[in-house]
């Protein structure tokens, strides 16, 4: 090995051992100066948070480089080689750039003589010595070499303070050592090894290139076709809409059209196509069978006549999904909160979404809304303000269908045996046009009995079937399957070897006068004989060819099997279709006419089926959408019917709890806080149930205020309730009071401050109720908390402390979906949702570093991303820190630079805002703002007229204590 300094020998030195002696100092020697270096500049400590930070550098380390850099903590920068340490030395700017620039073809002159020169000359000296492949090394090269070594070392000293010639006296021990001949062949193999490794390399990329040249003659002749593909291709990502959506679209756009064919324009359609003009947003409102569906189809094809794209939307998420920034588009939404009633679950989904809403219709689209009148006059349905902006009722009397669009409508439908329908019976039902299109699809029936009584005639008919024998009973049979698989009978279904499904349809046919065991092929061939009459089949799913039949069909086997569809219905059915018969109100217009009313001595057995579906876990459908449970004498029923069970059972019921789709769990108590049952609270709190236990994702006095139960909060509270319990993701009652979940109550927020809620509380993210409320763009509460003097300077935690707060919750509940993606998706949504479009294309860009963005975020950041002018002006109001930063390093000025929002760069320069303060990356609002083009930001930031109203001010007052 390398020994003691014996320069006697050197001068007879062969050129081999000159070469390995470069070797050596390339190896050793070089490594070394940029392992101190770092180890002053960028303490191993804090390089791994450094480099994460830094967005450029993270991206492009390899693995294995990540890989050493993580033991940094242990190893030091032991490990560490000369082209790593360039990059990070490089790409953190932990010295000055070279005078020509970093990773130059050339080498720095003799003159330039930086710390960055000398950097520069280290990496291209390293890398000439590896790669030259020649081992004969003269002693005039092997000098000057050494002379550049030693010449940068001692500048490097001075630089980095070193006493002792530390770097100089090492370079000198390498160039006068003795080499023994083991040391010489290891250097020489380590150098010969990357200069194999080089030549290797090269071979493989001459024979890629020979082979891409062979590649390229084959191709010559595809070259137009796969053009065409790419260009395809192009289009297809531009696509908001994947093709196989697209395609299943058209053909729904071409089944409109045909249908369009006979729909006959009115004043109705002529009305709701003129608003939905002049408007962004039209509900077209009525009862079952009046042809809401078919008003908003013809609109949306005569808007797409206009030069509109019309896109159907089946659940909520697809209006977000489908919709492309800058197309005129028509969404077209039919029943969109619930067919029978307004379904929680759906409004809940649609609230979400509000600001994706929002957007749309600020994008010059439209959208068009079918929904049943008594969805639409539910109080739930109050939260979706957009849907409630322009409503077209077509039952209202200057809407209503003439006697003259009638016999259209009739003769479009029937031909020439709409004349005979009696002038008495044209103007009997709201429901006309779907009666014509009902007795378009029977036979042998007297058209007028059926026009003076359409349900009638068709109970007559179905009760004719069910007097034909067998084979009208299959048919009755297979009827009463599609009501209790709540219209969506699939053929799958009649299939099943489970022995619950063969059970239910052994008693539905049992209901129907069959034997138990019936043939299941034969239920399905005389279902197939309905079709066109009374059922449509989509994909293999038996369907009723309008809601407005399945109405009927629910309330005539409601009557004809009511025990049967008790037992075995739907939970939609048993919940949104049955009615207690004393809660029946004759003369109320919004009643459907085809509720199920439960006489008394039916009561128990459906009261059961409830506390049934309870216990399987449909809390929401049974508390939620069970428009029975409004009234406290029903449900002291069910409190009886709950007492008379075994106390294990009901301590058991008491305690079921729900996961919903969005990570949340509730329980039964929760629930019933949020509906505001306060007859049924003492049952709870008898089950042994704690009030401030933490059995759901929060409190039920969190419940309480998520439903606006003013009387059930005072009386939670005076059941000892704590009123700053936080929920699993630290949500307190104060948090949940400013969500607008059933529209924003201010009499809960203040009844919480007065009994002493804090105010500054923290959620696992760092929200405070204030950040919570802007967030959900609650500005009322806003407002109030502010006058409370809620804190203006706290927001979002750092990314890593979110993760941290994120494990402790899995470790406490393993089974909760809880993850930093949950949060970045929240996030992402949020910013889609809420914010300018530049916004969310930047954070789409690399949406696995929105935590680092948001990270840290005050409520000033949040309204900034948001460009919340009125908002940023309150909260300048209150005088928060401005120049506060995120955890990628960005004030709110850096914020408003990067998205170009003059407006909100100009306020918050004239709240004396720094814009000398840089991000992690070393960026200035100036420089953000070139980068981005932003000309009006340039000229404010480049203008030192413009001052903050806090130095013109102090200049004011300077003036007036002069004079």
């Amino acid at each position: 090995m390398a020994t003691a300094s014996c320069s006697s020998l050197v001068g007879t030195a062969s050129a081999i051992t000159n070469y390995a002696r470069l070797g050596l100092a390339t190896q050793n020697e070089l490594p070394y100066i940029l392992r101190k270096l770092l180890c002053i500049k960028e303490p191993p400590n804090l390089l791994e948070a450094h480099l994460n930070n830094n967005s450029y550098l993270s991206r492009n380390l390899k693995a294995y480089e990540w890989n050493i850099i993580r033991t940094v903590r242990t190893n030091q920068y032991d490990e560490f080689d000369v082209p790593l340490m360039y990059k990070i030395i490089r790409n953190l700017n932990l010295v000055p750039s070279p005078t020509q620039g970093w990773d130059n073809q050339t080498p720095p002159l003799a003159t330039e003589i930086t710390v960055g020169d000398d950097i520069e000359r280290i990496r291209f000296i390293r890398n000439e010595i590896v790669h030259r492949g020649n081992t004969n090394v003269q002693d005039t090269e092997l000098a000057n070499y050494f002379s550049i070594f030693k010449d940068l070392a001692s500048r490097l000293e001075v630089t980095l303070m070193l006493l002792n010639r530390e770097f100089v006296s090492r370079i000198e021990n390498v160039e006068t050592c003795c080499i023994d001949n083991d040391a010489q062949q290891l250097y020489i193999r380590r150098l010969k090894a990357l200069a194999e490794n080089e030549t290797q390399l090269a071979k493989s990329v001459a024979k890629v290139q020979k082979d891409l040249a062979c590649l390229g003659l084959k191709i010559t002749g595809n070259v137009s076709k796969l053009q065409e593909e790419m260009h395809e291709l192009k289009i297809e990502q531009m696509e908001a809409i994947p093709k196989n959506i697209r395609d299943q679209i058209s053909k729904d756009l071409e089944k409109w059209k045909n249908d369009d064919k006979k729909f006959v324009p009115t004043k109705a359609s002529e009305y709701v196509f003129n608003r939905l003009k002049e408007e962004n947003c039209v509900t077209v409102v009525g009862s079952p069978g009046v042809g809401k569906t078919a008003v908003t189809r013809h609109v949306a094809l005569k808007m797409e006549g206009m030069g509109y794209i019309v896109i159907p939307i089946t659940v909520p998420t697809d209006i977000r999904d489908f919709y492309k920034p800058g197309q005129q588009t028509v969404f077209v939404i039919d029943d969109i909160c619930g067919r029978f009633v307004a379904n929680k679950h759906l409004i809940d989904s649609w609230k979400q979404i509000l600001g994706v809403v929002e957007n749309i219709l600020s994008d010059n689209c439209k959208i068009i809304v079918s929904c049943r009148s008594q969805v639409y006059k539910d109080k739930k349905f109050n939260v979706l303000a957009q849907f409630k902006s322009c409503e077209c009722n077509l039952i209202s009397n200057d809407l209503l269908l003439s006697k003259d669009e009638r016999k259209k409508i009739a003769k479009a439908h029937l031909g020439k045996h709409g004349n005979d329908i009696q002038a008495a019976n044209l103007l009997q039902y709201d429901c006309f046009p779907i009666l014509c299109f009902l007795f378009s699809r029977q036979d042998k029936m007297d058209i007028n009995e059926f026009f003076n009584y359409p349900f009638v005639v068709f109970e007559k008919e179905l009760n004719s079937l069910w007097g034909e024998g067998e084979d009208g009973q299959y048919k009755i049979c297979g009827l009463a399957l599609c009501v209790i698989n709540s219209n969506k009978l699939d053929e799958k279904y009649l299939n099943s070897l489970e022995p619950c499904v063969r059970s239910i349809i052994d008693d539905v046919c049992e209901a129907c006068g069959l034997n138990r065991g019936t043939s299941r092929i034969k239920i399905k061939e005389e279902l197939n004989t309905l079709v066109s009459t009374y059922l449509r089949k989509d994909k293999d799913v038996y369907k009723t060819v309008h809601d407005k039949l399945f109405d009927f069909l629910v309330y005539f086997f409601g009557k004809k099997m009511l025990d049967c569809i008790i037992k075995h219905g739907n939970s939609d059915i048993i919940n949104e279709r049955f009615q207690w018969n004393n809660l029946h109100d004759v003369n109320d217009r919004d009643t459907e006419e085809f509720i199920i009313l439960i006489s008394d001595n039916k009561l128990n057995l459906y009261l059961n089926r409830l506390i049934l579906d309870w216990s399987q876990g449909n809390i929401q459908g049974v508390f939620s959408n069970n428009h029975n449970m409004n009234n406290e004498k029903f449900r002291g029923l069910l409190l009886t019917q709950l007492l008379q069970m075994d106390k294990a059972e009901q301590s058991q019921l008491s305690s079921i709890t729900q996961m919903t789709d969005v990570s949340s769990v509730f329980g039964s108590l929760e629930v019933c806080c949020a509906e505001g049952y306060a007859n049924l609270l003492p049952w709870f709190v008898n089950q042994g149930l704690e009030i401030n236990k933490l059995a759901s994702s929060t409190t039920p006095l969190g419940f309480a205020c998520i439903g606006n139960q003013i009387e059930m909060i005072h009386i939670l509270l005076n059941l000892g309730a704590d009123i700053n319990k936080p929920g699993l993701f630290g949500y307190t009652p104060l948090h949940l009071s400013c969500f607008e979940h059933l529209g924003f109550d201010q009499a809960v927020l203040n009844l919480l401050l007065k009994y002493g809620a804090r105010i500054d509380k923290r959620t696992v993210d760092g929200s405070t109720p204030l950040f919570y409320a802007l967030y959900k763009n609650n500005k009322e509460a806003v407002k109030i908390l502010l006058s409370h003097s809620a804190d203006c300077n706290i927001g979002f935690y750092d990314s890593r402390r979110i993760k941290n707060e994120i494990k402790k919750i899995k470790k406490t509940y393993v089974d909760l979906d809880c993850s930093i993606e949950g949060f970045e998706k929240n996030h992402l949504e949020w910013i889609t949702n809420n914010c300018s479009p530049v916004v969310g294309v930047h954070v789409k860009q690399n949406p696995h570093r929105v935590m680092y963005i948001m990270g840290c975020a005050t409520p000033l950041h949040l309204m900034c991303f948001k460009n919340d002018i009125d908002m940023i002006r309150v909260l300048l109001d209150r005088n928060p820190d401005i120049n506060k930063r995120t955890e990628d390093g960005s004030t709110p000025l850096l914020v408003a630079c990067q998205f170009g929002f003059i407006d909100v760069a100009t306020v918050l320069l004239e709240h004396g805002a720094d814009r000398g303060i840089c991000n992690n990356d070393g960026e200035s609002p100036l420089d953000i703002a070139k980068q981005n083009n932003c000309s009006e930001i340039i000229s404010l930031l480049s203008d030192p007229k413009v001052k903050s109203i806090k130095m013109k001010r102090k200049n004011s007052v300077m003036k007036c204590r002069i004079v």
